[in-house]
């Protein structure tokens, strides 16, 4: 005979082991780009920062971040990088034009512009609220009816 209330239960410890776990490796991803550089950040990762320099010193770049949502133009120097957080999405980088610091003219050549991914952790699974939830429902079910099965037999 199966006993559902051990059943019910394991599963539901597993529902909430499963939504509070996280990984905590940091993961570094770096690129080097010149024009534009596309980029999906995926909706399991919780923490990340990402890093935008210019390679080449007294070389200013304007760098457009394009989500589904906004964008922005941000300038990006060696001395002074732009450092930001993204939600979960789709972007894309695009490298507008570098200007010359000395005489504040764009340059001829395209230098690249490193962008830096950092992800510091990751969730498991999607949707852990519902899951943890769900698993606190049903250790409540199992006890329920270990309880029934008590008062019957």
């Amino acid at each position: 005979m199966i006993r559902w209330e051990l059943l019910l239960a394991s599963i539901s410890l597993t529902l909430i082991s499963l939504s509070i776990v996280t990984l905590n490796n940091p993961t570094h991803i770096v690129i080097n780009f010149g024009s534009s550089y596309e980029m999906s950040i995926s909706p399991l990762v919780t923490s990340d920062s990402i890093t935008l320099i210019q390679n080449r010193s007294n070389v200013i770049s304007e760098v457009e971040i394009i989500s589904s949502s906004n964008h922005f133009i941000v300038n990006v120097s060696n001395i002074d990088p732009f450092i930001t957080s993204l939600p979960p999405g789709s972007y894309k980088f695009v490298l507008i034009k570098e200007i010359n610091e000395s005489n504040n003219k764009p340059t001829n050549i395209i230098y690249n512009v490193t962008l830096t991914l950092l992800i510091q952790k990751m969730s498991v699974v999607l949707h852990q609220k519902i899951l943890y939830l769900s698993g606190i429902v049903g250790l409540i079910l199992s006890f329920v009816i270990y309880v029934i099965r008590k008062l019957i037999h």
